[in-house]
């Protein structure tokens, strides 16, 4: 029999604190996603309107609720410690993976309003 590999190291600890903030922003998170996605669908119905000028000016309003949340989630990845074997976002997938998991799903519309605007 081949000798078993080595057991992965463990991961860098992280603060109740930084956890508790993500959990918070996680909560936040989603808030900003509902406040964001009323001023897509603003964005939408001056679409179906006609009205260029406004449809593209609501999309760069709803787009700043999704970019609060990426800009906040970003900070507090830069935050988690880090080691020889594991970066910030490895330790942040290991230990916030739920709390991850809100804030991809609050940032799902930002691809769409990335695709429609106009710079």
């Amino acid at each position: 029999t081949e000798p078993k590999p080595p057991a992965p190291p463990p991961y860098p600890e992280i603060s109740m604190d930084l956890k508790q903030r993500a959990m918070a922003l996680a909560t936040q998170a989603k808030e900003l996603s509902k406040q964001g996605e009323a001023v897509y669908e603003e964005a939408m119905a001056a679409r179906r309107a006609g009205d260029d000028d406004l449809w593209q000016e609501k999309l760069a309003e709803a787009g700043e609720y999704y970019y609060e949340i990426r800009e906040l989630w970003n900070e507090l990845i830069a935050e988690m410690p880090s080691s020889d074997h594991y970066d910030e976002e490895e330790v942040a997938n290991h230990y916030l993976g739920r709390e991850g998991s809100i804030v991809s799903k609050a940032l799902s519309r930002l691809t769409d309003i990335k695709k429609q605007r106009r710079l």
